[in-house]
């Protein structure tokens, strides 16, 4: 039986080509989300191994009738990957835009197995060898997570700082600094996109323990000040993140894993220089630990983001001190509130 179904799929270009794209791509999904589901751990099995899997069955199943091209192999594979990324939405494992950003790492490692495939079909002469290779693959997915997820390795963090110049006297921006006004700025391309981004922050009261409320597009983030030294640096700890993006899907209510826990700000502080003619300059600096791996994908794009929101906090500082009147002597030594 088993063997005759490859036979009739081997001198069928058309089952060939349904069976290394719709089999093979829904295979890979939901070896995908068995994987999440079970270990919610996104790190080089899921971004590095499982595109490389993809686009190699991709060439071992479509060769089981002939040879085949190595342009049209390579344009399947991508078909394949286009399947994947529409069956993970369907199935509701992942949202769009965790499927955009990954993107540019999975189809190189796709295009990259499915030449591999190409050739090391050409050296199995037998088709149900084929298949068993490809479905040996895909059932080893889940295990070698398992396996990823047992190694004890040290979270990847990061420092970034962005600095902006104000033109006014430091007394009157640091008035601005421990809280502001609802930031009324149009969002930039990818917090539209779902990515959270900063409202408004509060503090109550002042000083070293004082708590500090940042408001986000997707929660509140809980903070506690530790550092307090008026009008030149203030510092603080992040006691509770929020989700770091809300996902786009098919579903209402959607939360796949990623966005909780693998995104996580550590702590913060602005530090204010008074320059000539009264002027002066922020320094906003963020840590945070981010658990996606491979870190040299995903370290640079948490980057971008984080220096995104702070170019959108401190735009905000600068704007609203640059047309506030100036402050009175008295207000200036009063403390924040």
């Amino acid at each position: 039986m088993f063997r005759s179904q490859i036979l009739f799929i081997s001198r069928s270009r058309i089952a060939s080509v349904i069976t290394a794209i719709l089999l093979n791509a829904i295979g890979v999904a939901v070896m995908v989300g068995v994987s999440l589901e079970s270990f919610q751990l996104y790190g080089w099995v899921i971004f590095v191994l499982t595109p490389s899997i993809l686009g190699f069955n991709t060439a071992l199943l479509y060769s089981l009738g002939q040879k085949r091209s190595v342009g049209s192999t390579a344009a399947l594979s991508c078909v394949s990957l286009l399947v994947v990324a529409l069956a993970i939405l369907i199935f509701a494992i992942e949202g769009l835009i965790c499927l955009i950003m990954v993107l540019p790492i999975a189809l190189p490692l796709c295009l990259l197995g499915a030449y591999i495939g190409h050739f090391t079909a050409n050296c199995i002469n037998r088709r149900y060898l084929k298949v068993l290779t490809s479905v040996v693959l895909l059932a080893v997915t889940p295990l070698l997570t398992a396996l990823e997820a047992q190694r004890t390795v040290s979270l990847p963090s990061s420092k970034v700082t962005t600095s902006i110049e104000v033109n006014c006297a430091v007394d009157k921006v640091w008035k601005l600094i421990p809280e502001f006004s609802a930031i009324t700025s149009e969002p930039v391309l990818i917090f539209k996109a779902g990515i959270a981004f900063p409202l408004s922050c509060r503090m109550e009261g002042s000083g070293v323990g004082a708590p500090r409320f940042c408001e986000l597009s997707t929660g509140s983030m809980t903070e506690t000040i530790t550092a307090w030294n008026p009008p030149y640096h203030l510092a603080f700890d992040v006691l509770k993140t929020p989700p770091s993006m809300r996902e786009i899907s098919f579903y209402n209510n959607f939360h796949p894993p990623h966005i909780e826990g693998f995104y996580v700000s550590k702590k913060g502080e602005f530090r204010l220089t008074s320059l000539p003619n009264g002027r002066t300059r922020i320094d906003g600096t963020s840590h945070y630990e981010n658990r996606l791996w491979p870190e040299s994908y995903w370290l640079p794009i948490s980057d971008f983001v984080v220096r995104q929101v702070q170019l959108r906090v401190l735009n905000h500082i600068k704007t609203l001190s640059e047309s506030t009147p100036a402050l009175t002597p008295d207000s200036n030594s009063s403390s924040p509130q």
